[in-house]
């Protein structure tokens, strides 16, 4: 498993994409393709700094559900009361969390599901 903390943000991205998305990318291409036939410049896709990226993740994640959701929103409230203290409400937590808390938190959680 790798050290989320230590990650470059290429391969936060990468990571995102491949592992999260399930998108491919061909060797030398710059785009990713999604199952349905979907691109994605590799250079411009970027959920740890663009908002509408990012709700394409966070809508893969509410897809898939289940455990992983759970992780991720559990990472986030643990990585929120850091700042908020511990009497925050969870939904407070989730809208004030920034992209960067966003992203950390859903690595942390998938690679705990996936070693």
């Amino acid at each position: 498993m790798t050290d989320t903390s230590t990650m470059t943000d290429r391969e936060k991205i990468d990571y995102l994409a491949t592992k999260v998305m399930e998108w491919k990318l061909e060797p030398g291409a710059m785009e990713w393709k999604d199952a349905n036939g979907g691109h994605y410049l590799v250079n411009w896709w970027n959920p740890d700094e663009d908002w509408n990226v990012w709700r394409q993740v966070e809508e893969k994640v509410m897809e898939i559900g289940g455990t992983l959701l759970y992780r991720y929103k559990y990472a986030v409230m643990l990585e929120m009361e850091k700042t908020m203290g511990n009497n925050a409400q969870m939904t407070d937590m989730m809208m004030k969390a920034d992209l960067h808390i966003r992203v950390f938190s859903l690595l942390s959680a998938h690679q705990s599901l996936h070693p």
